[in-house]
């Protein structure tokens, strides 16, 4: 156990992968909260037109606040940059 906690590359590696975990999840949220389709598509357009230099996080909050998401500031920061892991709250669940 000691020698894996002192494996540097190990742990660059488990941070990545929980930051693109994290990553990927933010998204999810945000496109559940603009509209799946319309989400998908004008992110699409934004990487395509910035894909030489890369969208900047300001570019993506802008572009995600102008599809109508008003909180989307509060949730990268609660998803994202926080290094807590965020949970949920269920209000009404339904099966069928």
């Amino acid at each position: 156990m000691a020698d894996l906690l002192r494996d540097t590359e190990l742990l660059r590696d488990t941070r990545k992968a929980a930051i693109q975990a994290k990553g990927r999840h933010l998204l999810q949220l945000l496109a559940a909260s603009t509209g799946a389709d319309e989400f998908a598509e004008q992110l699409t357009a934004a990487t395509a037109d910035s894909r030489y230099r890369g969208l900047s996080e300001a570019e993506l909050v802008d572009l995600i606040t102008k599809m109508g998401n008003e909180d989307t500031e509060p949730t990268i920061e609660r998803w994202y940059r926080s290094p807590d892991l965020p949970g949920y709250t269920v209000g009404k669940a339904e099966s069928y």
